[in-house]
């Protein structure tokens, strides 16, 4: 299942961090196991990682050359800037993805023909992610048809 992060969100600056260290050299870095850092990187879970060890695999990025993604984050948050807003493209990845989630979930729990409380409330977990992300892609449809096109020369 492909995991979707908020542009500039804690997690998305952690897989960044993985991208560019790489899983074990992050892991050190860090001083977590690399699975701790995959399940940070995971909004749908609970675990963060402390300001520390952010500050440490930002400054290892940094020492490579790359940009401090934690930094970025950091910055809008202090300076009240709201999480920047998803373009139409990204809105109807997550619809796509959303979609699919559910559907797998309906074929897993009608395998035997019977659905389980426990399967019919993860169907109802996966539908109602649509609904959500059916809502943020009429609002980046909105927006979008809002902004005027670019006119082409002739």
């Amino acid at each position: 299942m492909t995991k979707l992060r908020e542009p500039e969100s804690e997690e998305e600056a952690l897989l960044r961090c993985l991208d560019l260290l790489g899983r074990e050299r992050a892991a050190a870095v860090a001083g977590v196991s690399a699975a701790h850092l995959y399940a940070c990187s995971d909004p749908d879970r609970p675990e963060r990682l402390p300001f520390h060890r952010a500050q440490a695999l930002d400054q290892a990025v940094a020492a490579i050359g790359g940009a401090p993604p934690f930094l970025a984050v950091l910055a809008r948050a202090a300076a009240g800037a709201p999480a920047p807003a998803i373009g139409f493209e990204t809105a109807m990845l997550r619809v796509n993805v959303a979609l699919g989630d559910a559907a797998e979930e309906w074929e897993a729990a009608t395998r035997d023909r019977r659905i389980s409380p426990r399967e019919r409330a993860r169907i109802r977990a996966a539908l109602r992610k649509v609904g959500t992300a059916s809502q943020a892609l009429t609002q980046a449809g909105i927006a979008d048809l809002a902004t005027p096109a670019p006119r082409r020369r002739r």
